[in-house]
């Protein structure tokens, strides 16, 4: 019996440590907003072509009860509309890792908003044509 393919599978995942601070440190970054995004893209060694971690800081959202919906938006959106990235990633032999953190403000994470920004970085990703990512502003007192 095949196994869906809507399905959230442990193994696309994103959980070492290791791993998603190689992804916040690397070059590949891109903001689609209310998105920051960091990936990296490798050939495929066997194991599954796509792992991805969601993240929504508490620095920026300060209550769990509202951090944890806009979460499971994402997650939700990115279950419903991946598809097509890892049939991609399977014909071009590459595997992927991504790590999404949510930027925006706390009244723009409803769902449409939500699965807009997650079917442009689908998209960007599959085309290799993500924005780059903005600067981040210098502050007073760390020079430049």
């Amino acid at each position: 019996m095949q196994q869906s393919t809507l399905r959230f599978p442990r193994v696309e995942r994103l959980k070492s440590r290791k791993q998603i601070g190689q992804l916040i440190t690397a070059d590949s970054s891109s903001f689609i907003y209310p998105f920051r995004i960091a990936w990296m893209i490798q050939d495929l060694e066997g194991g599954y072509p796509l792992q991805i971690a969601f993240s929504v800081p508490k620095r920026r959202i300060r209550q769990a009860v509202d951090r944890n919906p806009i979460r499971r938006r994402m997650i939700e959106a990115w279950r419903l509309h991946r598809q097509p990235l890892i049939d991609h990633l399977r014909e071009v032999g590459q595997s992927c890792q991504l790590i999404l953190i949510y930027s925006g403000k706390p009244e723009d994470g409803n769902y449409p908003t939500i699965e807009k920004a997650i079917g442009r970085i689908i998209r960007g990703v599959i085309q290799d044509n993500l924005p780059p990512s903005r600067p981040r502003p210098v502050r007073k007192g760390q020079g430049g």
